[in-house]
């Protein structure tokens, strides 16, 4: 079957007339006792090898990492970092700040 799956796809040069084929390869594998299922597997992995499945694109969003260089002025830098890296990650969910302290400004 999957031989007349192949040569479905070589033949037919119309999208309908590639459908019609392979309504007439189903109610042959039908009326020869096969399942529906064994027909749709048999012409789902002849078209995987031709057109390849594209590959999934997860909708979750990542994680982007903002890095932030400040001067460092003792506990006070520390407190205005520690806010900051807060009020973003209750602003934007999708962010994280790291901060990087420059102890030679």
């Amino acid at each position: 079957m999957s031989s007349m799956v192949y040569r479905a796809m070589k033949i037919c040069s119309t999208h309908q007339a590639l459908h019609d084929e392979y309504e007439f390869i189903r109610e042959v594998s039908l009326k020869n006792g096969y399942p529906i299922a064994f027909g749709e597997s048999v012409i789902r992995k002849q078209l995987n090898l031709v057109y390849p499945p594209h590959a999934i694109i997860s909708t979750t969003p990542g994680t982007d990492i903002i890095v932030l260089q400040v001067p460092y002025y003792g506990k006070a830098s520390q407190i205005s970092g520690n806010r900051l890296t807060a009020v973003v990650a209750k602003q934007y969910s999708s962010e994280q700040v790291r901060v990087v302290y420059d102890v030679t400004a």
